[in-house]
């Protein structure tokens, strides 16, 4: 079975910088009916639950995974969303130094015209990442990346006239 979900962040084209992202997960199914009620399906939070958590997490061992306006926060700034970013691409593909590389991987049509918007654009002397450490994040991912519990099909991003017949990791 797999049990797939998508969300976007942001302002929107028009406002500022737009986010779309999904994921999917290969599960056992069990003995459950994939076209009945999702509240039969496998629990993905409790297959998860070693390495992510919907709250975050006062020690860092989980991965804040939720609604962006709850991982972010202006005082807390981009760490808890930043880390849970990097940590769940990184469990597909290998560490990457910029944002470029990033949308090379999710979003690979979508650099040229990304690249016309200023906020895209990395600032004079600006870090990838910009406020985690690269190091703590690729660690943290090598360990999820293993769990037999839910297996990741692949990651997509937003491009113009992508559907997921294109996408060559599902």
């Amino acid at each position: 079975m797999i049990i797939a979900g998508i969300d976007e962040a942001g302002y929107g084209p028009l406002l500022g910088p737009l986010v779309v992202g999904c994921c999917a997960f290969e599960v056992e199914a069990g003995a459950c009916d994939p076209l009945a009620d999702a509240n039969s399906w496998p629990c993905l939070w409790k297959r998860l639950g070693r390495y992510v958590s919907r709250n975050r997490s006062k020690t860092g061992r989980k991965i804040h995974v939720n609604d962006s306006k709850l991982v972010y926060s202006p005082a807390g700034g981009l760490k808890e969303l930043e880390r849970a970013v990097l940590a769940l691409a990184w469990t597909r593909w290998d560490p990457f130094d910029g944002l470029e590389a990033l949308l090379g991987h999710v979003a690979p049509d979508a650099w040229a015209e990304l690249e016309e918007y200023p906020w895209y654009r990395a600032a004079d002397g600006e870090r990838f990442p910009i406020e985690q450490e690269a190091m703590a994040v690729r660690l943290f991912a090598r360990p999820c990346a293993s769990t037999p519990t839910a297996r990741p099909r692949g990651a997509c991003g937003w491009r113009r006239g992508w559907s997921p017949s294109d996408s060559s990791t599902a």
